[in-house]
């Protein structure tokens, strides 16, 4: 805010309540902007986007609606905090104090939420209990190049990793540790952890017309895993669509499956290209040994 907007009396006093109510007029007034900006947005269907700061417009955090915020003003402070802490503030709203806790409060629980989407039985892998994981994933050369992925993921210099090698080599509990970072360590990152054929069952199970819930959840996580690709028999086109939307939006992704690259060419739509040269490939348990002996194509899974 420009600097003849901050000292509303002009020659550096402390601002009298008419000041105070011309600063909140002028917040009311942006308030009204946002919503008919909002309006608009919801008639076009598009996404939401973040709710400007108007705590430089006001000084605190706009607790009541600014109809109420106004008339609070033309009464006089000071205020006590909404929170019931016993601060007294300049001016209506939460003490710093209190919104801290709060916003820590909120972390925690979204924190919560999103451990509790890994599930039980892979909940407690953790780059931090490294014994604990090898004791699940013994590739720790593996191990290393996940944790190299996910910086890079974290950091936006790539969209998608992918865990693959046979069954049982520990690529869902590498995956798990990885989503576990995340969440622990993120500024309040949602994830979410999903089985490849519950994703392409979805459709299958849902009411017609209504997007199924699994899938509004791959939609909107910052981080998604997709465990255990291949494992679908039917119904691939939901997943191949996931897949695409998460590429399209750059949204950080990691993939398990047991599938060679050139068996994710039954998915169609390029996901073969996706999967194997635009994103990180971390082999678990070594790369098959038909690779290191020099063969340039995937050979196809012998029945």
């Amino acid at each position: 805010m420009a600097a003849d907007e901050d000292d509303l009396t002009g020659d550096g006093e402390d601002p009298t309540v008419e000041d105070l109510v011309l600063k909140a007029e002028r917040a009311k007034a942006a308030w009204d902007a946002l919503a008919r900006e909002r309006q608009a947005e919801r008639a076009q269907a598009v996404r939401r986007r973040p709710v400007p700061d108007l705590e430089a417009l006001v000084g605190n955090f706009l607790a009541e609606p600014p109809d109420q915020y106004l008339e609070m003003l033309r009464q006089g402070g000071p205020y006590p905090c909404r929170s019931g802490c016993g601060a007294m503030l300049e001016l209506p709203g939460v003490c710093n104090g209190c919104a801290d806790r709060q916003r820590v409060k909120e972390l925690t629980e979204q924190r919560r939420e999103a451990l509790e989407t890994i599930p039980v039985a892979w909940r407690d892998c953790s780059f931090s209990q490294p014994e604990a994981l090898c004791g699940r994933c013994k590739d720790r050369e593996a191990i290393a190049q996940a944790k190299h992925h996910l910086g890079r993921l974290v950091r936006g210099q790539e969209w998608l990793v992918v865990l693959a090698g046979e069954s049982g080599e520990g690529k869902t509990s590498l995956a798990c540790a990885m989503l576990r970072y995340v969440i622990e360590h993120g500024a309040g990152w949602t994830c979410f952890f999903a089985f490849a054929p519950d994703i392409a069952w979805a459709f299958r199970s849902s009411r017609r017309n209504e997007m199924p819930s699994i899938i509004e959840e791959c939609e909107k996580a910052w981080m998604l895993c997709i465990d255990d690709l291949g494992a679908d028999a039917t119904y691939r086109d939901t997943l191949r669509a996931v897949i695409q939307r998460r590429e399209m939006r750059r949204r950080p992704t990691i993939v398990t499956t047991f599938m060679t690259e050139q068996e994710t060419q039954v998915y169609g739509g390029g996901i073969r290209r996706r999967l194997y040269r635009d994103g990180g490939v971390v082999w678990v348990g070594g790369m098959p040994a038909w690779m290191l002996e020099g063969s340039d194509e995937n050979k196809p899974r012998e029945a």
